[in-house]
Formats: C-alpha cells, sequence, structure tokens
C-alpha cells in the first residue's frame, strides 16, 4: 500500500509540473491575411515555420492554451507597393500593440523578411526570462599528499649566505726610490 501511495503521488506531481511549464510557456496563436493582390506574401504556415527558424523554437500555440493572438495582414497597393500590419491582441481582445511596415520593391520577400524579424523581436521581449544560471563549481580541492610507502626526497639545502664584495687594501710596506740625475738622492 505504501508503495502505491507514493506511486500515485509522484505522477501527480509529475503532472502538474508539466501543466505548469505548459501555462508559462503559452505563447500566442499566429493569424495571417492577405489581400486579393498580396496572395504571394506568406500565410500563416510560412510566417510560423519561418519565425520558429529565426527564434530556434516554435513559439506560437494553436487552441485554448494560447494567451492571445498575433494578427499579420498584408495588403498591396499599385502605386504605394506592399504593406503589413502586424497587431498583437491579448486574449480578452484589447490591442497589446501594432506595427505598420511597408515595402516598395517588385516582390513581396524583403517585406515577408522584415515581418518575421520583428515578430521574432517581439515574442523574444514577450518570453519569460530566463532562469538563473547554476552557481559556479566550488574550486577542486587539492590532489592528495603522496603515499607514505612513496621514497622522499631529501629537502633542499638552504641557500649560501650572499658574498660580501667590499674589500679594504692597506700595505705597510718600506718605500724608497734610488736617483741619480743631478745629484743624487735617497
Amino acid at each position: 500500500m505504501g508503495r502505491a501511495v507514493l506511486f500515485a503521488i509522484v505522477i501527480l506531481l509529475v503532472a502538474w509540473s508539466r501543466r505548469a511549464d505548459a501555462e508559462e510557456r503559452a505563447g500566442f496563436a499566429l493569424e495571417a491575411e492577405a489581400s486579393a493582390d498580396a496572395r504571394t506574401c506568406a500565410d500563416a504556415e510560412v510566417l510560423r515555420a519561418k519565425v520558429a527558424e529565426r527564434l530556434g523554437r516554435d513559439p506560437f500555440v494553436t487552441g485554448p492554451d494560447a494567451r492571445g493572438r498575433l494578427r499579420v495582414a498584408f495588403a498591396r497597393d499599385k502605386t504605394k507597393g506592399w504593406s503589413a500590419d502586424i497587431a498583437l491582441v491579448d486574449g480578452a481582445g484589447k490591442r497589446l500593440g501594432a506595427r505598420a511596415l511597408t515595402h516598395a520593391g517588385a516582390t513581396c520577400e524583403p517585406l515577408v523578411s522584415s515581418v518575421v524579424f520583428t515578430i521574432a523581436v517581439l515574442l523574444e521581449d514577450l518570453a519569460p526570462p530566463a532562469q538563473d544560471p547554476p552557481p559556479a563549481k566550488p574550486p577542486e580541492p587539492p590532489p592528495p599528499a603522496p603515499a607514505a610507502d612513496a621514497p622522499e626526497r631529501p629537502p633542499a639545502p638552504p641557500a649560501p649566505p650572499p658574498v660580501r664584495a667590499t674589500r679594504i687594501d692597506a700595505p705597510i710596506d718600506p718605500a724608497g726610490a734610488l736617483g741619480g740625475a743631478p745629484a743624487p738622492s735617497g
């Protein structure tokens, strides 16, 4: 009986931690639409794949786990070029932020790249903060002392005292000179 209760507690704890982890990671649902002239721009699946590639993970969720919606609307005006409206809406429908991007080129691809970058930056800013890194490892203890049966080296001899180089010479000798120039001297 004791093992069964312990097993049930472990199962409940694992299920609870997975649910808490899923709630913490719940992201936004992605919605994309395009006007008739902008059908060549990316749809929701292409945007999702490109953002996931840029972030290294898929930040979007589907279903009731979403915290809100990220809406992208592509359009094309023949005089102004391509445009994308990005809007972030919370679960209650309140608009949290918006961004409008434009591109005046022949294709929509550069605009799609800008939209992907904008979404990636936005989602990184909204992501929960990373947990603190684990504490640094304590320093390793010094290596153990050599075994008692190992031969010991004799201690190094002490260094000789420094040599003094000061010398004083004072000879005591008789000195003399002999000379013979105009007069002998001694």
